[in-house]
């Protein structure tokens, strides 16, 4: 069995820890932590205006790129986010998963 929401949260956040993300823990980084997801999202969306298919792997090097690898590094940003905050990602995501069943169809009328 795979790992659940909650031990790839704290695996994450070990790394992160262990890499020196995490040096400052008097400082609130909330503000920082939110950007870097955002960055994250942004490449791969600049991977998808360079003509990159989203199921694409493709490598500078040994570092691995495409569209898959920064949706992974943002999941990995939210992960260690989570953690270093103290919310527990898995309720959430069981909450806001129960919540979506119960709203109608495309609610509002959105377009996306």
């Amino acid at each position: 069995m795979g790992k659940t929401i909650g031990e790839w949260q704290k695996e994450v956040y070990q790394l992160a820890v262990t890499k020196g993300w995490h040096n400052d823990p008097g400082e609130h980084k909330l503000p920082i932590y939110l950007i870097n997801i955002h960055g994250e999202i942004s490449e791969a969306w600049e991977e998808w205006r360079a003509n990159h298919k989203p199921d694409e792997l493709y490598y500078d090097g040994d570092k691995p790129l495409g569209i898959g690898v920064e949706l992974a590094d943002a999941f990995i940003r939210i992960l260690d986010t989570c953690e270093a905050v103290g919310i527990d990602l898995e309720k959430y995501v069981d909450l806001k998963h129960a919540f979506n069943k119960t709203r109608s169809v495309r609610h509002g009328g959105k377009r996306a």
